[in-house]
């Protein structure tokens, strides 16, 4: 914030995310998971982030609607769902 940017959003793991914009402080919890593997879950936390606050979202939703694609993504291996390669 100190270099001018509007909003900070932090990620912690199973500790959910916080955000800041210099007045206001927001936390939101991680959506429940049975975790697999983390990869790409930070990639898919600001890809849902940066979409719901697109689309209408205030803060504290677009940072439930951003824990919700992450858990999505810790929920099996890689950053996305695999699909079997195709036999040759």
């Amino acid at each position: 914030m100190a270099g001018g940017a509007r909003l900070c959003v932090v990620t912690c793991g199973a500790d959910g995310s916080i955000a800041r914009d210099g007045r206001n402080r927001w936390q939101a919890a991680a959506a429940g998971v049975e975790v697999v593997d983390t990869t790409g879950a930070g990639d898919s936390y600001i890809a849902g982030f940066l979409y719901a606050g697109r689309t209408g979202a205030d803060i504290p939703e677009a940072m439930r609607a951003a824990a919700g694609g992450a858990a999505q993504t810790c929920a099996h291996f890689g950053a996305w769902p695999q699909e079997p390669a195709p036999l040759r």
